[in-house]
């Protein structure tokens, strides 16, 4: 495990992996509070809405091998990064500003596409970043001659249910600090739905930023590992 933790490849993947959960868990726990209390959207609309978010993930996952194919690893979890934030940017825009009233004809097919989108950018990203750290594994082995795959797997596996735990730890924190009071929650102000409207759509994109950032300096390729090979 020293090994592994060592590993700066390893170290860079598994920080994007920690702040890529924590940005799709804390929209995926606060989410649902959004439709309710901020769109108003009906039992149907909820249903259609939260299933075109499974759609575009797992559309994500599907576009994923695609991706790596196209702009390898790295340029396929930051250009899923990119497709989330945009897309939740222009959600806070169109409905955090009131530029879109939530009550509108055009709001719910507006929402759909854009948070299908959030969804498929995320979607890219966890696959993907499962997938590097094979290549980091196959770095290691030849370089040491010893494989590692299961130490790299079990950290792997750590790192992310410790940020789906700290991630719902959070989203608890960020309700009340924002004033959301669920035995009250048929009394919530304008302020107080503004604010949830306001967490669900910025914070999880700021953490996505986050998590490119990190995988700025990432210089794993398919190039290197040949490379490697080679030598």
């Amino acid at each position: 495990m020293k090994g592994v933790i060592l590993d700066v490849y390893a170290r860079r993947v598994f920080a994007f992996v920690f702040l890529a959960a924590v940005n799709m868990v804390l929209v995926s726990s606060l989410q649902m509070y959004f439709y309710v209390y901020f769109m108003d959207f009906s039992a149907g609309q909820k249903s259609f809405v939260h299933g075109a978010t499974m759609v575009g993930c797992g559309v994500g996952g599907l576009l994923s091998a695609r991706l790596t194919q196209r702009f390898e690893k790295k340029g396929a979890v930051v250009l899923g990064g990119v497709i989330s934030i945009l897309a939740n940017a222009v959600l806070a825009l169109v409905f955090l500003t009131g530029l879109m009233p939530v009550d509108s004809h055009l709001s719910v097919g507006v929402f759909v596409i854009f948070h299908a989108l959030y969804w498929l950018g995320s979607g890219v990203m966890l696959p993907t970043a499962t997938a590097m750290m094979a290549d980091i594994s196959e770095l290691n082995k030849i370089r040491t001659g010893v494989l590692k795959d299961g130490a790299y797997s079990a950290l792997f596996s750590f790192i992310l249910k410790a940020a789906i735990s700290f991630s719902m730890l959070v989203s608890g924190y960020i309700l009340s600090g924002i004033g959301f009071e669920s035995d009250r929650a048929g009394e919530l102000s304008a302020e107080v739905i503004w604010r949830l409207g306001a967490v669900m759509l910025l914070v999880g994109p700021l953490v996505c930023l986050a998590a490119i950032i990190v995988m700025r300096k990432y210089r794993v390729s398919h190039a290197l590992i040949d490379e490697m090979r080679d030598k």
